[in-house]
């Protein structure tokens, strides 16, 4: 099966909302920044229902930490923020399609990319196996509740 990257269009955004909340529906940053009261699939709120703004807000403190202590180059980085595949098409090539066309595109401009992982346990292995290293464990904690982070960095590759 030959896998083609394509821009999304606005008529899409409803979709991707949908393989977002599904792929993510159990992730520990996810459960951990969202009311579990309200369910994620809401797209009356453009998939934003159930938000804990306390919460977002300690991710944004603590990740601003990190980027402090990891960042050094002006030019910024690729942040590889929400990358989902659909449960079902999962473990198909699809995901790593995805990275590459960010990944590619940091090669040729010579860019770090950069990425957070809310699950050590299989994450950080895949991502490490597209180039990423561990730069920074992150704890967001609320009270006695606490969601870590992995972050993760990836040095442009030089074609030959």
């Amino acid at each position: 099966m030959s896998i083609e990257v394509v821009p999304l269009t606005v008529e899409d955004i409803p979709g991707a909302i949908e393989v977002i909340q599904q792929a993510f529906a159990e992730d520990p940053y996810f459960v951990w920044v969202f009311n579990s009261s309200k369910s994620l699939n809401n797209l009356r709120h453009w998939g934003r229902g159930g938000l804990n703004s306390k919460r977002y807000w300690i991710w944004k403190d603590r990740q601003q930490e990190a980027h402090n202590a990891i960042w050094d180059d002006p030019r910024g980085y690729y942040f590889c923020n929400i990358v989902a595949v659909s449960p079902g098409s999962q473990g198909k090539g699809i995901g790593r399609k995805l990275f590459e066309t960010v990944t590619d595109r940091a090669d040729e401009e010579g860019v770090k990319c950069y990425l957070e992982s809310s699950r050590n346990v299989p994450n950080v292995k895949i991502y490490e196996k597209m180039g990423f290293t561990m730069s920074r464990e992150m704890e967001c904690r609320d009270g006695a509740d606490a969601c870590m982070l992995y972050c993760m960095t990836r040095e442009p590759k030089v074609k030959n």
